[in-house]
């Protein structure tokens, strides 16, 4: 009966820690979906100003001027890319870090059970 009421409580907490899991996930990919999308707004507005140029061969082609916009835009996603692997991993810690709180918590409840039980016997 004791050995029940574990599993149940066990089972709780980990009820309780995937639905937390869940939330921080959810919030995590709203943030960054976000993110995404400011950063293709800005990469639009950098596109919009891009200019060409005649492309020297005759027969009026062109192409587009290599400007600082090009090598900012670069540099911005980079940036970019680097901030999503930090957000990324910043995640995975969290989770982690949740996961092994939950562990401790079990642990310890197991122990206090024990405990009470080896009481009770006596």
């Amino acid at each position: 009966m004791v050995k029940g009421e574990i599993e149940e409580e066990l089972d709780e907490l980990e009820e309780v820690l995937e639905e937390e899991l869940k939330k921080k996930e959810e919030l995590d990919e709203e943030e960054l979906k976000e993110e995404e999308l400011k950063e293709e707004e800005k990469l639009e507005e950098l596109k919009d100003g891009d200019e060409l140029e005649d492309d020297g061969r005759g027969g009026g082609g062109k192409r587009r001027k290599r400007s600082r916009d090009e090598k900012e835009k670069e540099k911005y996603k980079e940036e970019l890319e680097k901030k999503l692997k930090e957000k990324l991993e910043d995640k995975e810690e969290f989770e982690d870090k949740l996961k092994q709180e939950l562990e401790k918590k079990m642990e310890e409840e197991l122990k206090e059970k024990k405990k009470r039980n080896i009481i009770k016997i006596i």
